[in-house]
């Protein structure tokens, strides 16, 4: 096990580190990391393993300037939440590294009952989960009551274990004195409200009900209004940050750039295959094992086994020399679903998982390129409803969350391009799923996008015209138009 006692030793620690090691703090006090929780190479990491015989988690902070400071705010607002008796992780020690350059705080480490993130992703258990945010929103406006409000405000903020709340980052704590007032109350709130995704504007409303009564408010329908307005704005700001953040070399993400190619994959996905691939994309279209989905002189398309994983592959070619004039100056098509794709996710809408995507490049000018997604199990859209003709409740459920997906998408101002029944899937959660965004596009004028989705429901439409009445509960359950 490798043993670190300095901070230039833990600074050296970067994404792809998983072993492992003993960290030595003051007095010979031994702490033994099992696994990194999240990281920021040469700044800080949290930390789960075992202290004095006690399971903890810790926060290490290593900057070479600031490591002190940060670590001093993350005690102070612990220390705040836990002076008016706000739910959070006990603190159980502070100490340093032998060298004083590795400031760590422990805390109790507490199970969680659930992940809330990834779980709300799931839109068939929404309603299950809908008593949990509840009570998280209880304890937020418990914290707006004694004045304290979360600079970043999202769920993985917080952990819900034995049936009750626990806020996680203090140095996210920041106190205003007196009760929050109305309007900064419901920008902090409006923050985590936008992350529940485009679809979910019903939970919103609910839950802000929730908070209403909690802070003791009247019930305006203005407020409701406002609250949107404020939603909004957030969700802009958000895309606006999370676009470059798909770009670049981060926490989940990893980016190679050299002079042949340009490539940025899932940071979760790095593993032995995968990079292989990253590094000679073309070889895996040549595995016995690879299976050929489409073989177009436009778009190749192979479903593959990487890493244990099923994934599907898009190349883009070439198909001459003048096909390759026109698209070398611009953004590869593959790029461009890789946002659009990652657009989608953050708003809670169901596409296939963005992968990766690779941009070859010769003598600096884009070549071929490459897009990768996981492979979504299930029946087109007009399969899985002639296979269920007699399941109405199902048939009728589908068609529901199928009509609040397009709703969704009109709601992020994207058109998908190709909406033909092949192009919508059912997956094994009995969830439709929009895949092929090659056509996708992000619209700057409502009038466009009016348009645009206009004649992309009747597009959708037409994948019915042999069957009238299954066409008409469409038409009465869209919301698009």
């Amino acid at each position: 096990m490798n043993i670190i006692k300095e901070g230039n030793e833990i600074r050296t620690i970067g994404f792809d580190y998983t072993r492992p090691f003993l960290l030595m703090f003051q007095n010979n006090d031994k702490f033994e990391v099992d696994a990194i929780m999240r990281i920021i190479p040469g700044r800080r990491m949290v930390v789960v393993g075992t202290w004095q015989n006690k399971r903890v988690v810790a926060k290490l902070f290593y900057d070479k300037r600031h490591a002190a400071r940060h670590a001093a705010a993350e005690v102070a607002g612990i220390k705040l939440l836990h002076h008016r008796n706000i739910p959070s992780p006990a603190l159980i020690g502070q100490t340093k590294s032998q060298d004083g350059h590795i400031a760590a705080v422990l805390f109790d480490y507490l199970h969680a009952d659930i992940d809330l993130t990834n779980a709300w992703r799931q839109h068939n258990i929404r309603d299950e989960l809908f008593p949990l945010l509840k009570m998280l929103i209880v304890e937020i406006a418990t914290q707006h009551v004694f004045g304290l409000t979360q600079r970043d405000l999202h769920l993985n903020n917080f952990i819900i274990a034995n049936n009750t709340v626990y806020t996680l980052d203090g140095a996210q704590i920041e106190s205003h004195g007196d009760i929050l007032p109305k309007k900064q109350s419901m920008q902090n709130l409006a923050l985590l409200l936008s992350q529940l995704g485009v679809d979910a504007d019903q939970y919103k409303e609910a839950l802000f009900r929730q908070y209403v009564n909690a802070r003791g408010w009247v019930w305006k329908e203005d407020d409701l209004k406002e609250l949107f307005f404020m939603i909004d704005m957030w969700s802009r700001e958000r895309w606006s940050k999370f676009s470059k953040k798909i770009l670049r070399e981060g926490t989940h993400f990893h980016r190679i750039d050299n002079w042949r190619s340009e490539a940025v994959c899932e940071r979760s996905h790095c593993q032995l295959e995968m990079m292989d691939f990253m590094r000679q994309p073309e070889a895996i279209f040549k595995r016995s094992d690879a299976i050929m989905l489409k073989n177009g002189r436009s778009s190749t398309v192979i479903r593959v086994n990487m890493d244990g994983r099923d994934l599907v592959i898009k190349r883009y070619n070439m198909k001459s020399v003048f096909h390759w004039l026109r698209r070398c100056f611009r953004v590869s098509r593959a790029k461009k679903c890789w946002r659009i794709a990652h657009k989608l996710k953050l708003f809670g809408i169901n596409t296939a998982p963005p992968v990766a995507y690779i941009e070859t490049h010769f003598l600096g000018f884009r070549g071929k390129s490459y897009f990768v997604t996981e492979c979504v199990a299930g029946d087109n859209i007009k399969d899985y409803l002639y296979h269920c003709q007699n399941d109405s409740a199902k048939q009728n459920s589908i068609i529901k969350q199928v009509c609040s997906l397009l709703a969704s998408l009109k709601k992020t101002a994207i058109t998908h391009g190709d909406l033909k029944a092949t192009n919508l899937l059912v997956n094994n959660n009995d969830e439709p799923v929009l895949i092929d965004l090659d056509g996708a596009r992000e619209h700057s004028s409502l009038a466009t996008l009016q348009r645009t989705s206009h004649y992309e429901w009747l597009r959708f439409l037409q994948n019915f015209n042999g069957d009238p009445g299954l066409k008409e509960k469409f038409v009465y359950g869209t919301d698009t138009e």
